[in-house]
């Protein structure tokens, strides 16, 4: 019998690299198993998907890996380990954000820097504010002005804008005297400061203010859609949200041509093929059509990602028309394929408080008082008792108390 070979070409030559079978077992050899943060009554560790402790439960607080380090919590002090649980990093920080890009940032005595995965800084912790590594860059704050440094902790764009936005698709967009520009990686300005107001790169286009209205531009400040928007948001998934100056609402395409109507108070941008439509006091989910998939009253829905998506049931104090969320759960994807529209209806009742109402609970997920979104398969969530972990997108629960 034949052995399976791979093989591939370099300049005409085949070549046989190894064969498909013992490729295939190094690699699921290699693969390590995911490392799902674990809380044993107030203490945290690390366990596998079967719940297994590979970490042990030490920490006062912890969050899930990133590009192979997690920050941890001890003694009131932030720091880092990698997935072996060694202390990295010493919990000696004051703050902290996850690694990208190679670094981590971290505050301490009310100033911020970066540091590698074996804790040296990349630069000294003198900023004012920083915000994480993005495309090789990071945003740092100096004497109220913003700035950018690389990663090798050059300053490369000197800090002498009044705001700045992390790198989107090689330009940022910052702010100097009230008006907007692009600049490059080299600190170079691209497109001037023109505009009122403005969103960063997405799709190779930014909506941008110009007096009184809203249209897009191309990466060298060339007008890629007209200026005939009131509201006009960023690109996602080839559409963006956008009202017109004739007061039509809906999904603009990039030729600026409305792709369906949509009555809206507020839109988000497309995700995974659905974008979350806000009618006042209702909410839905739609297609690239146009169709709604789901309708709900009195519930709020988030973008989906990773397949899921937040859903919270609320109502209003009648007295001041304050929002009140009432209990937060998930909502996926296969609920809303190919199903009718799906009317989730309220339930008053009203009693000696008339203030007081309890609505009719459709969805059985909602059981949190307040949930993060899903990444990497996990999302965070707390509890009514007070009592917090991280769940998967079956609903397991992985804390102990």
């Amino acid at each position: 019998m034949k052995e399976n070979k791979l093989i591939k070409i370099e300049g005409g030559v085949v070549k046989q690299v190894s064969n498909v079978i013992a490729i295939a077992n190094k690699l699921l050899a290699i693969v390590e198993p995911q490392l799902i943060p674990y809380r044993k009554k107030d203490k945290w560790g690390f366990c596998t998907s079967d719940k297994k402790i590979v970490i042990e439960c030490m920490y006062e607080g912890v969050r899930p890996f990133s590009e192979g380090m997690a920050m941890v919590k001890l003694n009131g002090k932030y720091g880092f380990i990698n997935k072996k649980g060694e202390l990295k990093i010493n919990c000696i920080y004051d703050g902290y954000d996850n690694f990208s890009d190679g670094y981590g940032l971290i505050k301490l005595n009310s100033k911020y820097g970066f540091v590698n995965k074996d804790g040296k800084f990349l630069s000294p912790v003198f900023f004012d504010a920083a915000s994480s590594f993005c495309e090789g860059m990071a945003k740092v704050k100096l004497n109220s002005k913003y700035g950018y440094i690389n990663n090798k902790g050059t300053l490369v764009v000197d800090c002498s804008f009044d705001s700045a936005d992390n790198f989107s698709e090689e330009l940022a967009k910052v702010e100097l005297n009230g008006k907007y520009g692009f600049i490059s990686k080299e600190g170079e300005l691209i497109i001037p400061f023109n505009f009122r107001k403005c969103n960063s790169f997405s799709e190779g286009l930014a909506s941008v203010l110009i007096d009184e209205n809203w249209g897009y531009i191309n990466k060298v400040g060339e007008i890629a859609i007209s200026f005939s928007f009131t509201y006009a948001a960023n690109f996602s998934e080839g559409l963006a949200a956008a009202k017109t100056i004739d007061y039509k609402k809906g999904f603009i395409n990039k030729k600026g041509e409305m792709a369906f109507d949509c009555n809206f108070t507020e839109a988000n941008c497309f995700s995974e093929g659905i974008a979350i439509i806000h009618q006042f006091d209702s909410c839905g989910a739609i297609n690239k059509k146009g169709k709604f998939l789901i309708k709900m009253s009195q519930y709020f829905l988030g973008n989906f990602s990773e397949g899921m998506a937040k859903i919270g049931l609320f109502h209003r104090n009648e007295a001041f028309g304050d929002v009140i969320f009432d209990r937060f759960g998930f909502i996926n994807k296969e609920e809303l394929v190919d199903k009718e529209v799906i009317l989730i209806q309220e339930k008053k009742n009203v009693g000696s408080d008339p203030l007081s109402m309890i609505y009719q609970i459709i969805h059985p997920s909602l059981n949190y008082e307040t949930v993060g979104s899903f990444s990497e398969g996990l999302a965070h969530v707390y509890g009514f008792d007070g009592k917090c972990g991280y769940i998967n997108k079956e609903g397991v629960q992985f804390w102990e108390d």
